[in-house]
């Protein structure tokens, strides 16, 4: 998430993601998670069925929890995305402009907030090398 890039304005939540070996690994992990106080939801999965989420919420801070198989396709682009922020300054710039312009547009709505940084997200991802 945004917090994982120095500089980059982030919203009060800290994104974590868990690599494991398969999914199945994952699943029997949930029982696990959801002990420490997260809240598994498996409904997400419907759209994203490569990665298990969970949620916690703290006084000032939100935790997101994202489980995905390490190595995967999810995996590679979301780290990829993350370090080519760290590494390009006006990439950086750009995006950060582009939340702050939808977070204001959208601020009561988190699909169309997330679904208006696609096209830039995908434009970066483009560059990646397998």
């Amino acid at each position: 998430g945004s917090t994982a890039v120095p500089g980059l304005q982030a919203k009060p939540v800290i994104d974590i993601m868990i690599g494991v070996s398969s999914l199945e690994q994952a699943d029997s992990c949930v029982p696990f998670i959801e002990i420490t106080g997260y809240l598994y939801r498996p409904e997400h999965e419907d759209s994203m069925p490569e990665r298990r989420y969970f949620e916690r919420s703290g006084s000032e801070i939100d935790y997101h929890v994202h489980m995905v198989v390490f190595g995967s396709k999810f995996w590679k682009e979301h780290i990829f995305f993350r370090n080519y922020l760290r590494e390009n300054p006006e990439a950086l710039q750009q995006y950060a402009a582009l939340k702050k312009e939808l977070a204001e547009e959208f601020k009561d709505n988190r699909a169309a907030y997330t679904n208006g940084k696609a096209e830039f997200i995908q434009g970066i991802l483009k560059r990646q090398k397998d």
